[in-house]
This record gives C-alpha cells, structure tokens and sequence, in this order.
C-alpha cells in the first residue's frame, strides 16, 4: 500500500487545520487504508440461549437512512468516513469525524432495540419496526486489529487519541451527558472492520434488497431489529433468501393485524360517542329544553362540534330515531 503524504485534493476543509491537525489525520487516513487490504478472518458471531444476536460492549453502530445503491455501493468498497471526504460540508459538530451510537456494555441486539431511544428514523431501532423500516445500519465490534483507529474518538475524554480528536471537532456543540452511547472516529471507519448488518422491517419486504446486501457485503451477518439471524457469510444465499421473505411476510401480517386493530378500536370509539350524544340528546329533551338550549349544552360540554345550527339539525335527526 502506498502511504498518502497530505490531505487529498477532493477532502473539503471546513475548519482551518493547524500542521500538527494535518499529521494526525494523515496518519489516521493511512492506517484507514492500511485496514482495508488486510486479510481479516470473519469474527465469530456470539449469540443468547435463544439464539438472539450479542452485542459486545463498546460496539459502535452507523445508521443509514434510506435505501440508496450509490451509498451503499461506496460503503462497500471502501467504509463509513467522514462526509467531508466525499466533499459533503459537516452538518454537526464532529468535524473530520464519522459518528456512531455506541453500546456501553454487553447485550443483545434486541435489548439494544428496546432501549434505543434516537427515534429519528436513521437507523431501523426502536418504536415499532415502521419509523426507520428502510433504514440499515452498520455493526462495528471492537477487536484487536482496529483498536488503535478507533481509539481516535472525540467522546473518549480520558485517552490521549480521544484528546487529539476533541481538538478537530467543536467541543461546545458535544453533548454534556450521555457520552458513553456515542462516538466519532476520526476519519472513519473502514469496510473490513464492519461485523454485521442490520436491516429496518420494510427492506425485508423486498428480496431483491437482501440478495444485494449479501452480494454487497459477503463477510457480514445480517439479522433483524430483534437480533434474529437471516444470513451468516458462507449460508446458502437462496435459504437466506427464503428466511428474508419469510421474516417479511410476517412484518406483513403484523402491520395488517395492527392496522385491522385500529380501525376497529376507531369504530368502537365512534359507536360509543354516538350513544353517548344519544342518551344526552334524550335526558335533555326529556327535560323540556328547547332545541336551541339543548345544542349550546352540548357544544359548551363538547359532546358535539360545529356551528349552533349544525347540532340543531344534528338533534333533530336524533330526535326522529329516539
């Protein structure tokens, strides 16, 4: 491998650099590419009794929002890095940084699910499978090989490459608490370091997605949000395949369940408040109120909406069924 000597031309620099900035991530972009020609052995997969996916503490994961093939194929031959060197500005604080979420201690993928809490729709975790259902996200576990690139994180305060990397980015913009969930590597991280994959809900709707995960991504697992396993590298891609259809037509019945679910508690609900406002249209016209009184009652106790008209007439339809 060639070492590179400076900055690339195409890398956009936002915040000027001083000389010793510019050593740093040179460096870092040569250990990068360095990582990316070595020949690294597939990490073993550690699963739960149930067979749920295990992450280790100190994992970090990158979440991409959307399907988009360009993106991905990018990733694929070369990583997650920083989008100022693919000259996109900065829109964050963590400049010449990748970010991630980070697990801080040892559990499954289908804990970590439960308790995300960035519902933003960027990666597939948390809420229902439906926010973030075409999102994908990158799993990162900690080994030997990347451990001192991934050292080089601004939210690891008490290391001497954490300092270095705080120095690149705007540290009033960090958050105060929380920092052990997060995580921005200098530069990046590079393909071969990714360990998994996981895929939102509605991206197994669609086989033709998966099939090109697994050509794109050979050397990962890919499981669901809930840690349940639809490829390991070396499974026969069309069983894979079939698992993928098989986890999707269940997400399917699921969300017409939910759906079915709804609309009739909906309907339950409106059944309701139309007795409702029939028994009070009844009490009240049992109690010799005139049709006028009887409509401004209702609307001041929001048992009816619209103009005092509209309940008039609504009343007297009422009235007739009574």
């Amino acid at each position: 491998m060639e070492l590179v000597t400076k900055i690339p031309d195409s890398f956009l620099i936002e915040k000027p650099l001083t000389n010793e900035q510019i050593t740093y991530l040179v460096e870092q972009i040569n250990r990068f590419n360095k990582l990316n020609e070595l020949d690294i052995s597939i990490k073993e997969i550690k699963l739960s009794e149930d067979g749920k996916v295990i992450l280790p503490m100190g994992t970090i994961i990158h979440g991409m929002s959307g399907f988009n093939i360009g993106r991905l194929d990018s990733i694929a031959k070369s990583g997650i890095v920083t989008g100022q060197a693919l000259g996109i500005p900065e829109d964050g604080e963590t400049y010449y940084c990748a970010d991630f979420h980070r697990v801080p201690k040892e559990e499954t993928l289908e804990e970590f699910n439960k308790g995300f809490t960035y519902r933003d729709g960027r990666t597939p975790f948390g809420g229902n499978g439906i926010r973030g259902g075409n999102s994908i996200a990158f799993i990162i576990e900690p080994r030997e090989e990347f451990s001192e690139l991934l050292a080089y994180d601004c939210y690891r305060e008490e290391t001497e490459e954490g300092k270095i990397t705080r120095s690149f980015v705007n540290e009033r913009g960090l958050p105060i608490d929380n920092n052990d969930i997060v995580s921005s590597i200098l530069y990046g991280v590079p393909r071969k370091s990714f360990n998994g994959i996981v895929l939102g809900d509605s991206l197994f709707l669609k086989k033709e997605v998966l099939e090109l995960i697994i050509k794109l991504f050979p050397h990962c697992y890919i499981a669901t949000i809930h840690g349940d396993i639809i490829y390991v590298p070396g499974d026969n891609i069309e069983v894979s395949l079939l698992k993928g259809e098989n986890y999707g037509l269940k997400v399917q019945l699921q969300r017409t369940k939910n759906q079915y679910e709804q609309e009739l508690q909906r309907s339950r609900d409106l059944s309701t408040k139309t007795w409702e406002l029939s028994k009070a249209i009844h009490i009240l016209i049992n109690n010799d109120c005139t049709l006028e009184e009887c409509a401004r009652i209702l609307l001041d106790n929001k048992l009816a909406q619209g103009s005092i008209e509209q309940v008039m007439e609504e009343i007297n339809k009422t009235k007739k069924v009574l």
